[in-house]
């Protein structure tokens, strides 16, 4: 064989390795798998199990999911980080490890949330809805500016902790508004909750998958989601970006990434992999039954979507005092 012919050979081998596990039929060496920041149960991990479950059907290779929870998610990014680029190992990525630890840990965060990882596609939004307790003489967003500013620091909005994403909506909001509250942390969403329904607190920013049951009791009155978008569980209440602010957008959202050096056609065929898994119609009605809003893009959208999260969220970590200490 002439040389320059071995040399092709050659190139087409190296171009082609990473494919060539790939398109082994379903069962046939190595399972893809999917790393998870979040422990057996919960909204992350039924994500990841979904696109587990349907990754044979379009990629012709099982997936499994692996459990890294621990330290606000940084176990899993090192995890993933460190894995080899070779298509075999993906995972979850959140409005957390690429948007709040970045803000949080600063220097001490033990991986590069752009350096180290290839994003392949957002997943889902996971929106919060303003809600406050009957008792506040407030139905809308101006009428809640109205009363906060009439009454400096008197109201107090409930969290699931310092520096959740619960909290910085909360910040987020007096900064938007130029409005004072008194925050009060509490150990999940399932304590604070009840304080707001009590009216030991006023007012908490609460994922809608556990806010909706009470909105519709009565137990607590809706104000505003706080995505700029609509969301497709509460499709009847305006964001507050519509009702005065259109700066406002907060979204938690939860995506998939590669580590870094994950060939380009690996990471673009997983891409239409995630997108094919999140068209099937029961997928759609399962996940938008529990309050979340299916949103995939490509690798390149995904990329300068988590910029912007990185550059949204160190002014607001830092007006709200939050830190990891």
């Amino acid at each position: 064989m002439p040389w320059f012919q071995i040399r092709l050979s050659l190139v087409l081998v190296v171009l082609l390795a990473p494919w060539a596990a790939l398109a082994q039929p379903m069962g046939s060496g190595k399972l893809v798998r999917i790393v998870t920041l979040a422990p057996p149960g919960g909204s992350l991990d039924m994500i990841a199990r979904t696109i587990a479950q349907g990754f044979g059907e379009f990629s012709g290779r099982q997936a499994f999911v692996e459990n890294k929870p621990g330290a606000s998610g940084n176990i899993a990014m090192v995890e993933l980080a460190r894995a080899a680029p070779d298509g075999m190992t993906i995972g979850l990525i959140a409005i957390g490890t690429h948007g709040l630890n970045p803000a949080l840990f600063g220097n001490k965060l033990p991986y590069d949330p752009v350096a180290d990882f290839v994003p392949i596609s957002l997943v889902v939004l996971l929106k919060n809805v303003l809600v406050v307790n009957p008792s506040v003489p407030a139905k809308n967003v101006s009428e809640f500016v109205a009363y906060l500013k009439a009454n400096p620091n008197k109201v107090s909005y409930a969290s699931s902790g310092v520096g959740s994403a619960q909290h910085l909506a909360a910040e987020l909001f007096k900064i938007t508004t130029g409005t004072q509250m008194v925050h009060v942390p509490y150990g999940g969403t399932s304590k604070a909750l009840p304080m707001v329904m009590s009216n030991e607190v006023q007012a908490m920013f609460v994922p809608i998958p556990e806010a909706t049951p009470h909105i519709k009791s009565g137990e607590l009155r809706a104000l505003a989601v706080t995505s700029r978008e609509r969301a497709q569980a509460l499709p009847e209440l305006s964001p507050i970006a519509e009702q005065g602010y259109p700066d406002y957008d907060l979204s938690a959202w939860v995506g998939i990434a590669a580590p870094k050096g994950t060939p380009a056609a690996v990471v673009e065929r997983y891409n239409g992999v995630v997108r094919s898994i999140l068209a099937k119609p029961d997928v759609v009605a399962r996940l938008t039954g529990l309050g979340m809003d299916i949103k995939t893009d490509s690798p390149s959208e995904f990329a300068a979507y988590i910029r912007e999260e990185l550059a949204k969220w160190p002014p607001i970590v830092k007006a709200a005092g939050a830190t990891t200490e």
